[in-house]
């Protein structure tokens, strides 16, 4: 004999449910996701494989979070007392980060205290951001408009600097391109990898409704995560998200 009616309605309803689960998880994800952050100034963020470094200016701290199937987990809240960082770039077993209050480039140890080994003038006033290309140190600053190349020697010498159409706030590689973004009308740039020169302009139509300043963005893969000055989360979107200006 045949199960009775009421089982199967109920099977093929949890059937359903759990099928209008998966797509909507794999809809949102598809379009983008939010993120929970222990801070809300969020200045600088830096990956290191599946982690993920946050600089506070106003926590005068940089938090270390991890990524897991259910968001972010924090494990390790560095306090470095009298910071302002505005930038932050991975190069080994090393952190770089640009101090815009003292106006240093810092190289610091990844232990339990970030330990600081060696300081450098910015070679602007208004250092903004920093990264790394796995052979030289980058850095912007963003009065100036400038974005620098440095050696990791001893003096962190400055070989080139190029010229840049807009105060820059992040700096970001990504597929051996860099990205950066203006503050003003938060349009993202990419800058062709051998001249340093802008190859395209692109937005995200969403942020024209976000009140929160724009303070910090990062690649990681084809996903752009951003960081606003006065908001608890970041927001991640795809690459597709991003249309031309």
């Amino acid at each position: 004999p045949g199960a009775p009616r009421q089982p199967r309605l109920l099977v093929w309803l949890g059937s359903a449910l759990v099928a209008a689960s998966a797509f909507g998880a794999w809809w949102f994800g598809w379009r983008g996701r939010e993120h929970v952050i222990p801070c809300a100034h969020p200045s600088a963020l830096v990956w290191q494989g599946d982690s993920l470094w946050i600089s506070d200016w106003h926590d005068q701290a940089i938090y270390r979070m991890s990524r897991t199937p259910l968001g972010l987990r924090m494990r390790k809240r560095h306090h470095l007392k009298g910071s302002h960082i505005m930038g932050m770039a991975m190069a080994g077993d090393v952190l770089f980060v640009v101090d815009s209050w003292s106006r240093q480039i810092q190289r610091r140890r990844l232990d339990d205290q970030l330990s600081l080994e060696r300081a450098w003038p910015s070679p602007g006033p208004s250092p903004s951001a920093l990264c790394f290309d796995g052979k030289y140190l980058w850095s912007v600053d963003k009065d100036r408009r400038l974005l620098y190349q440095h050696a990791l020697d001893e003096r962190l010498t400055v070989l080139n600097s190029y010229p840049l159409g807009h105060a820059p706030i992040g700096l970001s590689l990504r597929k051996g391109c860099f990205w950066t973004v203006d503050e003003g009308p938060r349009t993202f740039h990419l800058l062709r990898a051998t001249q340093q020169t802008v190859a395209g302009a692109f937005g995200l139509a969403e942020l024209d409704v976000v009140s929160a300043p724009l303070s910090s963005f990062a690649w990681r893969g084809n996903s752009l995560w951003l960081g606003f000055d006065g908001l608890g989360r970041l927001i991640e979107r795809p690459r597709w998200r991003l249309g031309r200006r």
